[in-house]
């Protein structure tokens, strides 16, 4: 073999060796494919539940499906198993606890029976949280992993106020704004006043540390139930003392309507959906920088799902998109966008999916 015959078979096998890499991982470079996801799968009731997959597509696992067992004091041999009530069960909200070893999740075991079901990440040591005196929805690990956030429901999706539990299952209690009664108690702030009526799980969530929560409120105009929602054209982010309650900053001024907010674990930038109630942009959301105003939009072909969450690295945002209009809640897909690279939207599963959320190992 002469040397140029060489030279050519070594371009050759370097250039084969970069597609077949490029194929496995359609993220390039900007996401290591190691990072995971975790999703609930919706192509069919039966393969419904909560699944894990790498960002390449590769290692797709059912990790919470019908018939897995659940360790549930208080029920029949303290042992559930999923699926096997009668009433519809759904288990969805998963999220990846800041190290990666472990999912919480929410079980509905029964008819407005809502509880906090936490796992490994290999969907081993699935486990209730029994001792939480209330309904449950929307769980949220704290960024040390050691609380959770989450709401207290009073039945057919009521919020009754914001509760913290360890995540151990011990120590719960109410998470309680300027003394009054969450989420419905008028709060004077800045001369304005503030209603905290919260109606989905992203109206609160932990800040960059566990010692602060951020919330959204509607100012100086009263939620009225009678109403659609959302209540209020203006919605602002506020943000809390975790063990006061006490409002230490109101972060936006925008007098715009700021819906399902998620703000990045470094605390630099939230995502949000926004508009009035009569002029909605579901094929839109935006990211708002918290330490310029730097406003940036991103607009995706067709209607996106409510669920998106940021990566743990602060850098991507993972969310499930309609790729049938006509089918809306039925025909979500997982999509993912960097937000230095916000033209660059990668879709990351052919079946239908939603609610996803990322965690990128640190290097």
């Amino acid at each position: 073999m002469t040397r140029y015959t060489s030279t050519v078979y070594m371009f050759a096998l370097a250039a084969i060796l970069l597609l077949a890499s490029c194929g496995k991982n359609p993220i390039g470079s900007k996401v290591d494919r190691q990072a995971k996801l975790v999703f609930v799968k919706t192509d069919t009731l039966e393969r419904r539940g909560i699944y894990t997959m790498n960002i390449d597509g590769s290692e797709l696992k059912p990790i919470a499906i019908k018939g897995d067992t659940v360790d549930f004091p208080g029920w029949w041999g303290n042992r559930y198993v999923i699926g096997e009530t009668p009433t519809p069960w759904v288990i969805n909200h998963p999220r990846w606890s800041p190290d990666g070893n472990k999912i919480v999740c929410q079980l509905t075991w029964a008819a407005e029976g809502y509880v906090i079901m936490i796992m490994n990440a290999d969907g081993s040591d699935k486990h209730v949280l029994w001792k939480v005196r209330s309904a449950t929805l929307w769980p949220r690990w704290s960024p040390e992993g050691d609380k959770i956030l989450f709401l207290r429901s009073g039945g057919l999706g009521a919020v009754l106020g914001i509760g913290i539990v360890d995540s151990s299952g011990e120590n719960d209690r109410d998470f309680v704004i300027n003394g009054g009664e969450p989420p419905h108690t008028p709060v004077i702030f800045e001369s304005d006043t503030i209603w905290f009526y919260s109606y989905a799980g992203h109206d609160f969530q932990w800040g960059p540390t566990g010692s602060q929560i951020y919330g959204t409120g509607r100012v100086n105009e009263k939620p009225d139930p009678s109403q659609p929602l959302p209540r209020s054209p203006a919605t602002e982010i506020f943000s809390f003392d975790t063990n006061t309650g006490n409002i230490l900053e109101r972060l936006t001024y925008n007098q715009v309507y700021e819906d399902l907010f998620q703000l990045s674990p470094d605390g630099q930038n939230v995502a949000f959906r926004r508009g009035k109630y009569t002029e909605p942009k579901p094929n839109s959301f935006f990211v708002l920088s918290l330490t310029d105003g730097t406003l940036m939009e991103i607009s995706v072909d067709n209607t996106i799902n409510g669920f998106w969450n940021w990566s743990n690295d602060s850098q991507n945002i993972v969310f499930a998109k309609n790729e049938n209009p006509d089918k809306y809640r039925k025909d979500f897909y997982l999509y993912m966008v960097n937000i230095q690279q916000q033209n660059e939207i990668t879709k990351l599963t052919p079946f239908r999916a939603t609610e996803p959320d990322l965690f990128i190992p640190k290097q």
